[in-house]
């Protein structure tokens, strides 16, 4: 498994755990929580990178 999380300025973060039956995609504020999946790894890959909104690889995630 593998987790990647970000978190923004005021504490509400958003988390993806990518396991061998997909991905779950979790995102937290202070009003509570909110999970969904498992959505299929590679059709979650192919709409980011459609979307165009991310262009690190994941060794550059990694590495923040």
């Amino acid at each position: 498994m593998d987790n990647i999380e970000m978190t923004d300025a005021d504490g509400d973060s958003v988390t993806l755990q990518v396991r061998e039956d997909g991905t779950w995609i979790t995102c937290t504020t202070t009003d509570g929580e909110v999970t969904v999946g498992p959505l299929p790894t590679s059709v979650l890959q192919v709409a980011v990178a459609k979307a165009g909104v991310f262009s690190a690889t994941q060794q550059d995630c990694h590495a923040r």
